[in-house]
């Protein structure tokens, strides 16, 4: 029996630490696939969001993307604002000729989701509005698309405020309902579903 035992002991991979780093697949590895796929898609809207707010004709907007907030010259930088793991909004716009100030946050979601995300995202940045300093700053906003193309109402009055017309809010729209419906686990759903859902409300002319 001893003599079994040593053998085992001798043959089992204790001095191979490969064999316990190795990645496992299976349902975590899907899960940490989802999870960067998710990231992937926030980080292209983000991208896609960013590039149209360049390109509005009538605004010269200094933009922050992913800042700690208390670092911006915005903020008064009080103490709540300067603890670490602070406010990061995704974007904070500013037009210092027009005095105005936006914070944009993006999402996709699940369509049962939606009106949550779309939510908490304005309520999760209102008390910044407060430490604002010398510019009139709006409401926070939020462009939320759901995995099933289904695009909220916060979005367009998100792409008005900042001064999108009509038809430029539209192709933003429409590029970034793309990006939305191209997650993985949409996918899975519009298969079940027999198709995405059609956009929201759109804005009026």
């Amino acid at each position: 029996m001893r003599i079994l035992l040593i053998c085992l002991l001798c043959t089992f991979p204790w001095s191979y630490p490969e064999a316990f780093s190795t990645p496992h697949h299976g349902r975590r590895g899907n899960f940490n696939a989802l999870s960067n796929a998710k990231e992937v898609a926030h980080d292209k809207m983000l991208a896609l969001l960013h590039a149209y707010l360049l390109r509005i004709e009538d605004r010269r907007l200094t933009i922050h993307i992913d800042e700690e907030w208390a670092s911006l010259p915005y903020s008064r930088g009080s103490h709540a604002m300067t603890l670490p793991n602070g406010p990061r909004p995704d974007i904070v716009a500013v037009d210092v000729a027009r005095n105005e100030l936006f914070i944009l946050e993006v999402t996709i979601v699940p369509m049962p989701a939606l009106e949550k995300y779309a939510r908490r995202k304005v309520a999760k940045y209102a008390h910044l509005i407060k430490d604002v300093t010398n510019l009139h700053a709006f409401p926070p906003l939020a462009v939320a698309i759901a995995t099933d193309g289904t695009v909220h109402q916060s979005t367009w009055d998100a792409l008005s405020a900042v001064g999108f017309d009509v038809k430029v809010a539209e192709n933003f729209v429409s590029e970034a309902r793309v990006i939305a419906m191209s997650r993985p686990d949409a996918r899975v759903r519009r298969r079940g579903r027999g198709g995405g859902r059609p956009p929201g409300p759109r804005p009026q002319a």
